[in-house]
Formats: C-alpha cells, sequence, structure tokens
C-alpha cells in the first residue's frame, strides 16, 4: 500500500464532524476513548481495541485513503468483523469474525475461570472428605484399641 499525505489525512478528518485532530497522527472519534492512528508510511489507519463499530468508521476513513484497516497487532481489517494478518501466512485468520461485543470475546475466558474455581472446589471438598474419613478411622481404631490394653494392664 503506497504511502498517505499527511494532507490527504487532514482533509478526511475535516470532513467529519466527529473527529477531532489529537496530535499529528492521531484522530479523536467524540465519545471514545482511545485515538484512531494514522500511519502515513504503512498507509494505514489503526486502532489498538478494535470493536466492530470502530472498524466500520476506519473503513469509511480509509476508503478515500485508499487505506488499509489495522488492529493493534497488525491485522488487517476487511469489514466490521472480518480479518486477517498479512505477514503470518502460518496463521491465516480470513473469513473468522471476531465477536460482536466484548463479553462475547470473554465468554470463553469466564467459562474457563468457572471450571478451575470448580474442579478446584471439588478437589478441596474431597480433600477435606477423605481428611475427616482418615480422622475417624483413626479415632474408631484407638477407641478400640485402647480400652483392650487398658484390660490387660488391669
Amino acid at each position: 500500500v503506497p504511502g498517505i499525505s499527511a494532507d490527504d489525512w487532514l482533509l478526511v478528518l475535516q470532513s467529519d464532524n466527529e473527529l477531532l485532530p489529537a496530535g499529528e497522527h492521531f484522530a479523536k472519534w467524540c465519545g471514545h476513548d482511545l485515538p484512531f492512528e494514522f500511519r502515513p508510511e504503512e498507509g494505514s489507519i489503526c486502532h489498538h481495541d478494535p470493536q466492530p463499530n470502530v472498524i466500520a468508521k476506519m473503513l469509511m476513513l480509509a476508503a478515500p485513503l485508499k487505506a488499509v484497516v489495522r488492529g493493534g497487532d497488525g491485522e488487517i481489517y476487511t469489514s466490521g468483523t472480518e480479518f486477517y494478518w498479512p505477514n503470518h501466512p502460518d496463521f491465516e485468520m480470513r473469513g473468522r469474525s471476531l465477536p460482536d461485543s466484548k463479553l462475547a470475546a470473554y465468554l470463553p475466558v469466564a467459562v474457563g475461570l468457572l471450571a478451575m474455581l470448580t474442579l478446584d472446589w471439588l478437589f478441596d471438598t474431597l480433600l477435606v472428605t477423605l481428611a475427616a474419613g482418615a480422622t475417624a478411622v483413626v479415632i474408631t481404631a484407638l477407641l478400640m484399641i485402647i480400652p483392650s490394653l487398658w484390660q490387660r494392664s488391669a
């Protein structure tokens, strides 16, 4: 992708009343925390926490510049949810979708954590049960042995 001039970037920013310049290569989208980063040497617009609505906005900005839209890890977006890594052919992601929300993105992690905590609780319960059972066996054995030892000594 050929480079994009800073003047072209500024023209795109000025044409969108939701964007505010936030430095030479950055633009702030009203109502959003993280800025868009313009990378003229790559011919790309980048965002470090791309959500589908943010990517859609970036694609609108990129179209007149003939720029690509990148995420913070270098992935290139072709739509609000479709992306690929051009420098990692062994990790091809074409056709895969991002979750529609952060909740969906973190759901597998949450389920895994819940499963881990449940297994941990079950293991702890098993250990307590085994310890209680072993203690009961020892006490029962002592209660059976001590009287018989006492009777022998008497």
